[in-house]
């Protein structure tokens, strides 16, 4: 099963650390970047949330598209729905604290 597109795939801000605690294969990288070096909340990847605007918590940095990835970011606008990618942060919503942490194994296709 494929994975939705997320606007991370195209960012040129995009980094893989690799995670001295993975169990697995699945978990053996978390996706990070200059916005969230700590690892990218759930919210945004595989979450959906359209990172062209601000993310409780990225510092004022937001995506910035890597060269010839042009066709990932139109395939983002067209199969993830507009309310996904504008809905509110949960860190924002105020749910409970540490919703927004990082993805368990997210990691770049």
């Amino acid at each position: 099963m494929r994975r939705r597109p997320v606007l991370c795939d195209a960012c040129a801000l995009l980094r893989r650390r690799r995670d001295p605690d993975s169990r697995t294969t699945a978990d053996r990288y978390v996706a990070t970047c200059a916005a969230f070096p700590e690892g990218i909340p759930v919210d945004v990847l595989p979450g959906g949330f359209d990172h062209r605007r601000p993310h409780p918590g990225d510092g004022g940095v937001m995506f910035e598209p890597r060269e010839g990835k042009e066709r990932i970011v139109a395939l983002y606008e067209a199969t993830v729905p507009q309310e996904r990618r504008a809905r509110v942060p949960t860190a924002a919503r105020g749910d409970e604290p540490g919703a927004s942490g990082p993805a368990p194994g997210s990691a770049p296709a």
